[in-house]
Parts: C-alpha cells; structure tokens; sequence
C-alpha cells in the first residue's frame, strides 16, 4: 500500500519526519518496505498491510494508527449526506441479490462540468501511480485511497429506466468493461444492472456503455457492500484484479459506503459544480447489530506476557475507535467498530494492546504450562520406524500424494478404489496414490538411471481410497525397497547381494524391535505384483498387514531393472492397532544355559515358522531361544525332504539344569515335531 506523508498529515497534526513514520507504523504491524522523498519535503511510503487489515488500504486507516501512536486527534474529512429537497429525480435501488450485495448507497448530481482534475488533485493521484482522467472519475479515485471504499459514477444519460437493479448474471449476458474487454458472465457473477442489461461487474469494473465522458452532465454515484467471496470469484474467473476488487476481497466497511458517497458527492459539487438532484437512496437489508467483546486487563498482561496497564489498553483501544465500557474494573465490554472485521473474540483485543505497547517492550521469558504433553502411541511409533529404518542403513524418501492411474493398475489387492483427481497438475498424475509402492518404484528407476544399484529405501506416507457409498478414506502405510549389495564392499571379502532372505530379516527385525510380537510371517497366494516364489504374507491375528517378496519378473521388466528388487508393503493402521507388551526387566541369569543341537528331516514344504509354531504350542518352561542353525539338503534322500539343524537354548533362573532334564524337554520336541508336522530325527 503506497501512501503520502502530506496526505497522511491532513488528518494527524504529526510533528515527526516520514522515516520515523514508518518505523513506528512497523512497530503496530504495518512494515515499511520503502522511503521515497519527494520534492516540497513530501514523502512516498511503501507500507505492506496483511491480509486481515482491509481497514488499512487507505490513507485514512493509516492515519488512524498514527494518531492513535501519538496521542493525536484524528481529524475526519466532511462525510455528510447530501440529498435534494425537494427531490427532482426519483430513482430507486433493488437488491435481487441480497446474500451477495449487503447495502447500496446512490445519488444522482446533475449540473456537473466533466473537465481535467485540479493540479493537486492529479499531483497526489500520479505520486500513488494512478492515471488522472477527468475531475469525475479522478475523485471516486481519490476517495477510494483516501477513505478506503471503492465507488462508482455513471452518466446517468445512459442509463435506462428509473431503477438501479444489483442482481446475479443471467446466463450467457455480457458486459463490456471500461478496459474495453467484453466479458462472458455466468450466474455466480453479480451485477449492476439497469431495467435493460448489465452495465457493470459489481465491485470490480464498470462497463463502458454508461462510463463518463466529457458530454455528461448528470452522474448517479453508487457506493455499495459486496461479498467478498463473490468479488474473489468473479475477478479470478475473469483474470481481472482491480482496485477496487483488490478492497472488496478483503472485506470492506460496510458502514463506510455511506460516508464515501458522502465525501464524493461533495468533492464533485466542488470542484466540478451541480447539484444534488435526488434523495438520498440506501439499501440496507438486515443491519447488524455492533459486536461486543468481553475483556479482563488482567488477561491481557497474562496473554501478552508484559505487564500492560490498565488505562494504556484503554486509551489506544478508545483511540484505534474501539468503544469501551468498564462495568467491572476486572470486566469490561469491547465494541468493535465496524472496519475492523478481524477482532472477534477477546485474544483479538488482547492483540491489539499487545502491538502498541510494542512487541520490543514485551520480555521474552519461558511461559507458563500446567499440563504434561502426551505424545501419541502411533505418533511414537512412527518415530521408532524412522530411526530403526535408518539404522538398519535405509533412506527415507518422500514423494507426493499424486500417482499415475497406469500405474495403480499394476498394483491391485488394496481395499476399495482409488480416487481420481477433478483437475490433475499433469496426466502422468492423475490420481490421489492408493498403492505407496509405485512412487518408491519410480525412485528406484531414477537411481538406477544414475547408477546407483546398491538401494534400501523407504517411504512412511498415506494412501487415498473410497469405498462404496463412503467417504474417501486415508490409510497410512510403510514402503521398504532393498536392491543390490547386502553390506558395504571389502577388498578382503566378496559382498553377497541382497537375497529374500536377507530381506525378510530385515523386516521381522523392524517388527520385533517394535514388539509387534503377534505379527508372523505366513505363506499364501501372492499379489501379481511379487513372485509365488520368494514371498511371505505378514499377519497378525488371521488378518493380513503386509506383504514380503522380490518383484515380479513382469514388473521389473516394465520398469527395465536389471537386478532382483525386493519390497514389503505394511499396513501402519493395522500395525499400530497392536496392542505392545509391557517392558519388564529381570535379572541377569545367574546359571549357565544348555545349549543343544537338534537335527530333524521334514518335506520341502513345511516352512520354519510352522516349526517354530509347533515348539511354542509345548511351552517348554526352560527353553529361551530357538534358532536355524543349518539347513541340509541329503543327496541319498528318497522323497526329497530337507534336513533342519534347530540350535536350542536352556535355561532355568534358580538352578543349573541336568542333562537328564533337558532330555526330557528335547523328546517332547521331537515327538511333537513328528506328529504335527511328520518330522524325523536325523541319524
């Protein structure tokens, strides 16, 4: 927002230079972004005003800040009402649209002389980068920087019927704007319009047909209140910002449209002359009662952290305009004016004490907390994921939550459907991701196209779904991606590659740091995405959380890998649903563990875990630990079975086990081993 020291100075007697000006309006939260001098001792300042502070595009809210900064009177310019008595021209106002357009103010002047502006009035206007075009247009100009509010002038020769009628759009009407484009309107668009067509874009343009020109002689002025939701669509949908949008969009001051038609209306008849040949016309369906905010100054110290007295919070709410009523010495009741549309609660006010007392001023120390912060379990979780994933020597990797429809195809076996994008940033991207694993795929693609084939990656992210006659759902999910070496080259020793094997430990070594003891890997019929072969589903109470295996031949060709890739796909929801032991601590075992090996043939297809199963089911009291300590494969063995060498560890916590007992335990083994599962010791 650019504004001129002198201009500021006709409303706040000031007696310090431009420069201190801005420093101090940088104070309040208004940022000085640039001095310019001008000549005469005048000066340019470039002032950057938030979002929320509408009231503060204009020199006059500025100047408001400044007095209130001083302890200076603001001084107004005249607004009064003007209106002919009796009145020589009846018009009147209709509001069809009454949710978009809130109140609007006319009068018509007639007598008036079109003519170039006064040199003043043009010198202010080009020092603040505007275009003077005659006396009419230049003032609604002016008004607009001075008070804030955007108004309009139509030559009322060129107007038809005796009604100003504010409506939405018909479909397919169009209106030429005074930039000489012809605009396509639809009907979310709001109008101006008189009883035969539109004749401007409310709040954003006037149309060229009833502009001013130097014919005229008779002018109805409008000054109005839009949505500023509306004001927003409408200029974007047209790619047009003006002005006067740019205000509207940031929610003008409703009560403000009648004291800028005021103060227009008697800058025309000024300096254009004329007369006010109409009554005073205002729509203003459903008024609103001023809102009152209850304040405690004691709360405000406690907010603010300073210690802000009682009258100073007072004083500069009374002097930004703000009405206050002290019922109480510990209550008082706030009335909000109406240009500030951003105070709506008593944080708001707190707000504003704090800014003027100087946010410099306000110690920084260590507020007050009385509550214990609590981190969720998942969110814990999540957080032990990351680290024993980086630990184990993977890289997180993050992508988008957009994914090719093309390549969710490849990629079935989720629940539900994926969602598909209204208006996708680009084809390749159209859908929301429903699958985490293309995307890591595609980072695996770029590695390998840079020559990087030793890979473990993962990705913690969320995938997007929508089940029939549902809501879309979101469902977090953990990608793990291992290709090429398993450990770090050495001179001295070859480097094996990562097998499925070397995989799978890897996971169940996630899965166990976590104690998510219930979950256990099982065979079953893999996705199309992963081999039959090396595969194992993850599962956790008969429901199925995740996948583990080597991509399939068809996809590592589609995807042009060289190397065997392997991935894991886990459902984090399911996961953390789990419920997690308690951490129990016991001594350091006093007694020496019996350690056993134990030799037994099975067929080809018995998997460990069933083995492994088949042991637990016994509860063996003293046993501990139970591993694979070699697996054999007999050269003379008829059926073809496999031998497994189980290596066990014994262990009592108040004496040393005998041998006698630990065969006793060892039998039991065996015996359970060949009934469940046909197992034989090997001789």
């Amino acid at each position: 927002m650019k504004i001129l020291y002198s201009w500021i100075k006709d409303y706040v007697a000031l007696d310090v230079p431009a420069d201190r000006l801005g420093r101090d309006l940088t104070d309040v939260g208004f940022p000085l972004e640039r001095l310019e001098p001008l000549d005469g001792g005048d000066a340019l300042l470039e002032i950057d005003v938030t979002s929320n502070r509408g009231d503060c595009l204009c020199h006059l809210g500025l100047a408001r800040e400044a007095a209130a900064i001083y302890g200076q009177p603001l001084q107004l310019p005249d607004c009064g009402r003007l209106q002919a008595d009796p009145a020589e021209i009846d018009w009147k106002i209709r509001i069809q649209a009454p949710d978009l357009c809130r109140r609007y103010c006319a009068l018509i002047l007639t007598g008036v002389t079109v003519a170039p502006s006064p040199e003043w009035l043009q010198e202010r206007l080009k020092a603040l980068g505007q275009r003077p075009i005659n006396n009419i247009v230049d003032i609604t100009n002016y008004v607009l920087l001075e008070l804030g509010h955007p108004l309009h002038a139509f030559d009322l020769d060129r107007l038809h019927g005796k009604r100003i009628i504010v409506r939405r759009a018909r479909p397919g009407e169009t209106v030429t704007t005074l930039d000489q484009g012809l605009r396509q309107l639809n009907e979310s668009m709001l109008v101006i319009a008189d009883e035969r067509r539109a004749v401007a874009l409310a709040g954003v343009m006037g149309g060229e047909e009833s502009e001013i020109s130097p014919g005229t002689t008779r002018v109805l002025l409008e000054s109005a209140h839009f949505h500023p939701g509306s004001i927003r669509r409408t200029a974007k949908s047209l790619g047009m910002s003006t002005e006067a949008s740019y205000r509207f969009e940031r929610t003008a001051d409703i009560e403000n449209a009648a004291l800028a038609l005021g103060r227009c209306a008697r800058m025309i008849l000024d300096l254009a002359g004329g007369k006010a040949a109409s009554r005073w016309m205002d729509a203003y369906p459903g008024k609103k009662p001023a809102l009152r905010i209850p304040l405690d100054p004691a709360h405000v110290r406690t907010l603010a952290g300073a210690p802000i007295p009682d009258e100073f919070i007072s004083r500069r709410l009374e002097a930004l305009h703000f009405g206050v009523s002290m019922r109480r010495k510990s209550r008082w009741q706030v009335t909000v004016p109406s240009h500030r549309n951003d105070v709506t609660r008593e944080a708001d006010l707190v707000e504003e004490a704090a800014r003027h007392y100087n946010y410099s001023r306000i110690p920084a120390t260590l507020g007050s907390w009385n509550q214990i912060g609590h981190m969720p379990s998942w969110k814990r979780s999540e957080k032990s994921l990351r680290e024993l994933l980086r630990g184990m020597g993977f890289s997180e990797v993050i992508n988008t939550n957009f994914a090719n429809g093309a390549e969710l195809a490849q990629f079935p076996g989720y629940e539900g459907t994926p969602l598909a994008l209204e208006n996708p940033l680009s084809e390749e991207d159209s859908h929301l991701r429903w699958n985490i694993l293309p995307l890591v795929l595609r980072n695996c693609r770029t590695n390998f196209n840079q020559g990087q084939k030793d890979l473990r990656l993962f990705e913690l992210a969320k995938t997007f779904y929508r089940s029939e006659g549902l809501e879309p759902w979101e469902r977090k999910r953990l990608a793990i991606l291992a290709t090429g070496l398993a450990d770090s080259f050495w001179w001295a020793e070859k480097s094996k590659l990562v097998g499925f094997h070397h995989f799978k430990g890897w996971v169940q070594s996630l899965l166990r740091a976590q104690r998510w003891s219930q979950v256990q890997p099982v065979s079953g019929e893999a996705p199309c995405y992963l081999d039959p072969v090396d595969f194992l589903a993850l599962s956790c109470q008969g429901r199925t959380v995740g996948w583990v295996g080597k991509l399939s031949k068809a996809l590592e060709e589609s995807y042009k890998f060289k190397q065997p890739v392997f991935v894991a796909d886990l459902d984090l929801e399911s996961l953390y649903a789990i419920p997690v032991p308690v951490t129990r601590y016991q001594p350091l075992p006093r007694f020496p563990a019996v350690v056993h090996d134990l030799s037994m043939v099975f067929d080809p297809l018995v998997r460990y875990n069933e083995i492994l199963q088949a042991i637990r089911d016994l509860a063996v009291a003293d046993l501990q630990r139970v591993e694979v300590f070699d697996r054999y494969v007999p050269q003379n063995d008829p059926g073809g079975r496999i031998s497994i060498t189980l290596r066990l560890w014994y262990q009592n916590e108040t004496r040393t086990l005998t041998l006698e007992e630990v065969g006793e335990h060892e039998a039991r083994i065996i015996d359970r081993l060949q009934e469940k599962l046909g197992g034989e010791r090997r001789k």
